[in-house]
């Protein structure tokens, strides 16, 4: 049974390594556009996301999109949603972007060359730290977002 249909309005490849090239997406698209983005981790892990909105600038502090969710596909799936009592889903500033704060950081965080991230396990998504061998710190081999249609 086919739900959605998927279109690819980002990735590294084609747009480069910038945040603001994911930023400049608002232009092109409705930001109420829900999106899937996946992040491919040099360390082969899979990182997932749906949100109910685009990801855009937050004037440095969290929103709380209507929908959001966190996946962890690569090497095991998993799918974690934010706790009710939260608001801090989502902090998009021009330095990085962070999913799902916490007492001692954000779920993923991601820089904004999107070369690097972070993760750990004190978060309001309760998403476990990924590369836990490297503190939470990951490489970032590419990134794609994806819009519903």
């Amino acid at each position: 049974m086919k739900i959605s249909n998927l279109k690819n309005i980002f990735s590294t490849d084609k747009h480069g390594y910038s945040l603001n090239s994911i930023y400049d997406l608002n232009n092109s698209y409705s930001f109420n556009s829900s999106i899937l983005i996946l992040i491919e981790t040099k360390e082969k892990g899979l990182i997932g996301g749906v949100f109910s909105n685009l990801l855009k600038f937050t004037n440095d502090k969290y929103v709380r999109p209507l929908h959001s969710q966190l996946c962890l596909i690569r090497p095991k799936i998993q799918v974690f949603k934010p706790m009710n009592n939260s608001d801090d889903i989502l902090y998009c500033s021009h330095e990085y972007i962070m999913i799902g704060g916490g007492p001692n950081g954000p779920a993923i965080m991601i820089d904004q060359d999107l070369k690097k991230g972070f993760s750990n396990d004190e978060n309001y998504f309760k998403f476990p730290i990924f590369n836990p061998e490297s503190k939470g710190m990951f490489e970032i081999v590419r990134i794609e977002i994806y819009m519903f249609q």
